[in-house]
């Protein structure tokens, strides 16, 4: 994925997709920002999941339900940390974007030299 998103390209708000290009479109923003919002919300439910099981072990209080709520939290967690990946990433591209912009905006014609007196 990480290959895939550093070599992909950058979606404007001018550029086309066509209808069967993703079942996630965000017209902002860069290619990362599809994976971060697809495993951030499979975290949350997960999360959700995972409390619900927890509450559960805690009333029951038994050795027969500690192996599904530490299982489930932990994948829960696996999962936050995949989404806590890509929001790094898409920030990383956020200035690497940045930078590339500054640099584009700098070296045309859009730049002017202060005039020293």
């Amino acid at each position: 994925m990480n290959r895939a998103i550093d070599h992909g390209f950058i979606i404007r708000p001018s550029f086309k997709l066509s209808a069967h290009f993703s079942p996630i479109h965000f017209p902002m923003g860069n290619a990362a920002i599809e994976f971060f919002v697809t495993f951030a919300l499979l975290a949350v439910v997960v999360g959700v999941a995972s409390t619900i099981t927890d509450i559960s072990h805690i009333r029951s209080w038994n050795a027969s339900s500690l192996p599904l709520a530490v299982s489930i939290a932990g994948i829960a967690w696996t999962l936050t940390l995949l989404a806590i990946g890509f929001a790094c990433k898409v920030i990383e591209l956020e200035i690497k974007n940045a930078h590339l912009l500054f640099i584009l905006t700098s070296s045309g014609s859009m730049r002017q030299s202060p005039t020293i007196k």
